[in-house]
Formats: C-alpha cells, structure tokens, sequence
C-alpha cells in the first residue's frame, strides 16, 4: 500500500515529518491531497496552495516542494516536501 511521506524542512534538515496510507489502489491527486489534509492536522501546519506546477511535479515524479510564499498563512520552517512512498 502506497503512503503520503511529508517532510517539513529546516536548514536542510528534517524538522518534522509524518506519513499517511492512501486510500485506493493507485496513488492519485485526489487521494493524495486527502492524506496531506489527515497529516497537517496532525502537525498543526497550513494547507498550501496547489499551483500547477506542483500538481505536474507530483504526478510526474510522486514528489513535490513548498516553499513558505505557497501558504497563506505564516509557516516555520524552509520547505515542505510531499512523496510517494511504497
């Protein structure tokens, strides 16, 4: 079963990081974003905003990269990276 890996990133090192199983038999967008939605609130962090560039990113590579001008509200740490995982 395929998870959602987040990783916040400070310094270039790993600050925090959970992951989350996705629903279904494919890792999708969709169901991606859900998980990412369970681990934010696990961590207490802001949803960012999904430009098309990181949807290309994540569908293309099962990976993408936030950087604190993608959230709206104010973030404490360098970077935030999404990966599929098996």
């Amino acid at each position: 079963m395929a998870k959602l890996w987040v990783r916040l990133i400070i310094k270039n090192k790993i600050w925090r990081q959970d992951t989350e199983p996705l629903q279904g038999a494919e890792p999708t967008l969709a169901n991606s974003k859900e998980a990412l939605d369970e681990v934010l609130k696990r961590l207490d962090e802001p949803r960012p905003i999904w430009m098309p560039s990181h949807e290309r990113q994540f569908l293309g590579y099962g990976q993408a990269r936030f950087l604190p001008e993608h959230f709206v509200e104010r973030v404490n740490f360098e970077r935030m990276e999404l990966e599929t995982i098996e």
